[in-house]
């Protein structure tokens, strides 16, 4: 019988892990690619070519849409701790405590860390407190490991399931939960608009960039929320004490990200870069706020300093969530769609742009230290603006509102 084939071209895989978690043999391993990426390899003398590797993978049969009627929330956490806590308008926080008010002693909640060894890693929380790890943006692809098969045993134990990632991923569990026959009533998926997912071994290869220069990293934030919302300020705490925040070592990966040539070769073709969404709920930043909720900040309502989330309910089980999160928060509908155009990631996926393989050739020949000097380092302009403080800044945005 001719060999199992899970993919002919890296743009076909997304790396999501669902075929591994499914092979009933263990004959599927995730292997890093010299971009720094995983991907499923099989071994031959293990597989039984049952077919599972292939039929689970949502990313090769198509988008699988939850249902027709969606809306879209404006919406701000009025607990500040958990304001604080979020890269936006606390969103998730919010759909946290939704869930474990419905039943929160038989709840467990899937989301990404940074582990100890600086690792994006998937992780399941049945504490409350324990699932504030999973607040803030993480721009890099997280391992899911065998988070499917925890989510098997979870669902079959009777627990209530709620699971936060990227769409590709959302859509990988949801198909897995369905191949493998599982009731999947007490399963709550949220994915975020995503702009795509920048290479772990890239990420890997700038946390030891940075502690050749500081010692040893202990923590890490892409969008540091006391440096204000806009602006993905970055911030870097080390053992020995130092904290650096919004300068020019910080920033590197930040750059390294919004050049978009360091993320999954699956990410320029996304097929979950529209409205057609897997989760029962997409969270994301509300951008054009300034603009669509114009007399709800006049009014108080939502402070943009403070972030704003986007919520669009995609499902029955989304409205089901949503209810129990509108209780004593700021929450507006919004009437129009005017928000999708300013979500890119709503309408196209993120373009490859030119340069992309030299980045990735110049990675392999050179090393992973010129490519982040090359492409990460902060440009001057970049470099100035870091170096006028906080309160000079909001000053001069008030002097040009005015």
């Amino acid at each position: 019988m001719p060999k199992i084939i899970l993919f002919n071209d890296k743009k076909d895989c997304c790396g999501c892990g669902a075929c591994f978690n499914i092979c009933p043999k263990g004959a599927i391993s995730m292997k890093q690619d010299d971009r720094g990426f995983l991907y499923p390899e099989i071994d031959d003398d293990k597989c039984v070519q049952c077919g599972m590797c292939n039929k689970v993978c949502a990313y090769k049969n198509g988008a699988e849409k939850v249902e027709d009627k969606q809306a879209c929330y404006a919406f701000t956490n009025n607990n500040i701790d958990e304001l604080n806590r979020s890269s936006s308008g606390g969103a998730f926080s919010a759909i946290v405590d939704a869930i474990y008010s419905m039943d929160g002693d038989n709840i467990t909640v899937y989301g990404t860390i940074i582990d100890s060894e600086m690792n994006i890693m998937h992780k399941s929380a049945s504490e409350r407190t324990d699932c504030n790890a999973f607040c803030t943006s993480k721009y890099v692809q997280s391992n899911m490991n065998d988070c499917f098969k925890q989510v098997e045993t979870n669902l079959k134990d009777g627990k209530a399931v709620l699971y936060t990632g990227t769409p590709c991923q959302i859509a990988a569990v949801r198909s897995y939960v369905s191949k493998k026959n599982i009731n999947d009533e007490n399963l709550f998926l949220v994915d975020i608009i995503c702009h795509g997912t920048p290479s772990p071994g890239l990420w890997k290869n700038y946390v030891s960039w940075m502690e050749k220069k500081f010692g040893k990293m202990k923590e890490f934030s892409f969008r540091y929320k006391a440096a204000g919302w806009r602006g993905y300020p970055a911030m870097a705490k080390f053992e020995n004490g130092k904290e650096l925040v919004y300068d020019q070592y910080t920033q590197v990966f930040t750059n390294l990200f919004f050049t978009h040539k360091a993320l999954r070769e699956s990410c320029y073709s996304c097929q979950y870069a529209n409205m057609n969404r897997p989760g029962d709920l997409t969270i994301g930043d509300y951008w054009g706020a300034e603009t669509i909720l114009k007399n709800e900040i006049d009014a108080g309502t939502f402070v943009q300093k403070k972030g704003i989330s986007e919520i669009i309910v995609n499902s029955s089980k989304g409205s089901k969530l949503m209810n129990k999160i509108m209780e004593g928060k700021s929450c507006v509908l919004s009437e129009t769609d005017a928000y999708i155009k300013y979500q890119h990631n709503l309408n196209a996926p993120t373009e490859r742009p030119e340069g992309t393989d030299r980045l990735w050739d110049e990675y392999n020949t050179n090393g992973a230290d010129f490519v982040i000097k090359k492409y990460g380092k902060p440009r001057l302009k970049q470099r100035i603006k870091m170096m006028i403080p906080p309160n000079v800044k909001e000053g001069i945005k008030k002097i040009i509102r005015k």
